[in-house]
């Protein structure tokens, strides 16, 4: 039986708001939780946000099937991303990204 451990971590800031993501650490592997959103999510940005690669945090192109990227890396507002669920989901909680599809 694997123990769910729950933390937030951050992964970037829009304008003065920090983001943070919330995941979940298997006997194993990184594993990001969500409470509704799973996988790889497309999502359009409704506000710039800098991403920061917190250690340990899986990243494209992994996981996401996107390009390899220097980091911090800007998500610029009006954009299509493919993100992981759970950082997609702390980003439309907070109101600067909106749901497009799921991958």
């Amino acid at each position: 039986m694997a123990v769910i451990m729950s933390t937030l971590v951050k992964t970037g800031v829009s304008g003065a708001t920090d983001i943070n993501v919330n995941v979940g650490c298997l006997a194993g592997p990184l594993v990001v939780s969500s409470n509704t959103l799973v996988g790889v999510v497309e999502v359009a940005m409704t506000a710039d946000y800098d991403r920061l690669i917190p250690p340990g945090f899986p990243w494209a192109p992994f996981l996401t099937g996107g390009a390899v990227v220097d980091y911090p890396q800007r998500l610029h507002s009006g954009t299509h991303y493919n993100l992981l669920a759970a950082e997609a989901a702390a980003l439309i909680t907070a109101g600067f990204a909106t749901f497009v599809a799921n991958h």
